[in-house]
């Protein structure tokens, strides 16, 4: 590793809203406004760019193996996607606001959705094919996880409530 001056970054991502490392470590994924850029982590070069959202990006999610992205927001859309072509898979358009987070399973084989219409929406990742919807949360979603043994999904939402559901 190149030593670098203490506290000065390695180098800096401008005009970014947030951003996801890929599992394998080998890009970073930066979003703003309805556009996800991806950038090699070990310089920060702009690798390729996804366009495709009609809104504003709030989340972006990697598959464990890096080859796929998914990212939803304001569009009301989870799109798939390939990170190596930017080419994409599926667009997802189950939800009827805001999509607030997107969790892939373990097996990779399923996404899950969950947003301002307060509902988890749990569908196959590069089919878009639905499988279940779960719905109980009286506000919109902020936050959903799937455990790693697969069996589990939990859901957050704005007026501090976690609920756990069983997975299919």
């Amino acid at each position: 590793m190149t030593p670098h001056a203490p506290n000065q970054p390695h180098y800096i991502l401008p005009g970014t809203t947030a951003s996801a490392w890929s599992p394998d470590s080998q890009h970073i994924a930066t979003f703003q406004e309805n556009t996800v850029t991806l950038h090699d982590a070990s310089t920060g070069k702009s690798t390729l760019s996804y366009g495709k959202h009609t809104d504003e990006v709030l989340t972006v999610k990697w598959s464990a193996d890096s080859n796929y992205l998914a990212s939803g927001g304001f569009d009301h859309t989870v799109h798939v996607w390939d990170a190596a072509t930017g080419q994409t898979m599926i667009i997802y358009q189950g939800h009827t606001d805001i999509v607030r987070d997107i969790v892939w399973s373990p097996n990779q084989h399923y996404l899950a959705s969950a947003g301002y219409d307060k509902t988890i929406q749990v569908w196959e990742a590069l089919t878009g094919m639905m499988v279940v919807t779960y719905c109980g949360h009286t506000a919109a979603i902020q936050t959903i996880l799937w455990s790693p043994d697969n069996r589990l999904i939990a859901s957050t939402d704005l007026q501090n409530k976690t609920m756990v559901w069983r997975v299919m």
